[in-house]
């Protein structure tokens, strides 16, 4: 009735290791044609209309290049945001931590330091 899942994994992971291989060696050699790719990143835009490249004269099969502009990184504003909210925590923790060291005249404080005024 099959094979229980961790044989399964064992043979996926052979077959990737195979097949990362091959497809390594034959972009070594130019053999590899690429096909659909993923594209990830915080914004993709359309740098121009598809440029039509190549026509093939057998089929008429036309190659296109589609240029783009990919935004891997983070804006500014949300780089802004991501620094003003860690501060606010920071600071949180800060203010809990303060209010320990606060103590009445006459008290120790946690580190058994004597308070007067």
């Amino acid at each position: 009735a099959g094979l229980d899942v961790a044989r399964q994994n064992l043979v996926f992971s052979l077959f990737m290791a195979t097949l990362d291989d091959v497809v390594t060696d034959a972009k070594s050699t130019g053999e590899f044609e690429g096909s659909v790719e993923d594209i990830r990143a915080s914004r993709i835009t359309l740098k121009a209309r598809p440029k039509v490249i190549a026509i093939d004269s057998s089929c008429g099969a036309k190659t296109e290049l589609t240029s783009l502009i990919i935004d891997r990184g983070i804006s500014f504003n949300d780089m802004v945001g991501t620094i003003i909210d860690g501060d606010e925590r920071e600071g949180n923790q800060k203010s809990k931590d303060f209010s320990k060291d606060i103590t009445l005249d006459g008290e120790t404080n946690e580190q058994g330091v004597q308070c007067e005024s």
